[in-house]
């Protein structure tokens, strides 16, 4: 199929270093910020930015927005009722009505109706794996009181030493989630563990570099308790796209602040909210 004049112009502006002119094609570098300019070197790029600078913060602008507001991704499914994982208990009502009287987090919640705002997932670390707290009590009112769900290894009669031991052992091979719980452990002294929280700092970065929203949340409450809001606001957007609500409302909460003091309207708080809320 034969493009049309216009095209061919379109795609030669594109195939072009934006500053010299001079037709590169694929070899041609990007610029990481908009996504659209493309120049033969950095020298070139250098030179292009008092030209470039406003329209390519404002094309960066409207990239951040539409990752930030797009629908997050699906939850992380339970490995053994392979339902979504809900982020708090009073969450899973919200499961379909068909399934919502017959799935074990249904059962666990009408019988803690008092833990509504409890995590409703259980990290062990003997396997690695995150299962909802609805598994774990159908598992325990079955008498398995001292076993993991899901490897049914022992994970009660541990000494604290072993306990972090084995969390180690999950963090040397690159476990996002035993680098989150060995974080929190040293920002509160558990475990025997001196509270240390730039070690649980260090520990919650690389587990948020390996994908873990949990992280970038912590690290969001972190900075905003210490009266950092820009590092704050990062994380907690990083977390937000990620799908963690609690972070997408902390975020809502940050902008409906700032603006309204500003004597502004805050679109983007009510839309971080409205998400948070659905999701």
């Amino acid at each position: 199929m034969n493009s049309s004049p216009r095209q061919n112009l379109l795609m030669d502006e594109i195939l072009c270093c934006a500053d010299c002119g001079v037709a590169g094609g694929v070899s041609l570098k990007v610029c990481k910020a908009c996504m659209l300019a493309r120049y033969c070197d950095p020298t070139c790029q250098r030179s292009h930015w008092p030209k470039h600078k406003r329209e390519c913060k404002q094309r960066a602008a409207e990239l951040h927005d539409e990752a930030l507001f797009k629908d997050p991704p699906p939850k992380e499914d339970c490995p053994i009722c392979f339902l979504p994982m809900p982020t708090k208990l009073i969450s899973c009502m919200t499961l379909p009505p068909a399934t919502i009287s017959s799935v074990p987090i249904y059962d666990y919640e009408v019988t803690n109706e008092d833990l509504a705002s409890k995590a409703a997932k259980v990290y062990y670390s003997c396997c690695g794996k995150s299962i909802c707290r609805g598994c774990v009590y159908s598992f325990m009112q079955s008498g398995n009181i001292e076993k993991c769900p899901f490897c049914k290894a022992d994970h009660v009669n541990k000494t604290d030493e072993e306990r972090v031991d084995e969390l180690m052992k999950r963090v040397e091979v690159t476990d996002a989630g035993s680098m989150m719980v060995l974080g929190s452990y040293h920002s509160h002294g558990q475990l025997g563990l001196q509270q240390d929280r730039e070690k649980a700092m260090e520990l919650w970065k690389q587990a948020a570099e390996l994908g873990s929203s949990l992280a970038q949340y912590h690290l969001g409450i972190y900075y905003d308790a210490g009266g950092d809001l820009t590092k704050a606001k990062f994380h907690y957007e990083a977390a937000a796209m990620a799908g963690d609500e609690a972070a997408r409302y902390n975020l809502g909460c940050m902008e409906y602040y700032v603006l309204f003091r500003k004597r502004g309207t805050s679109c983007e708080a009510l839309d971080n909210c409205c998400i948070s809320w659905a999701s």
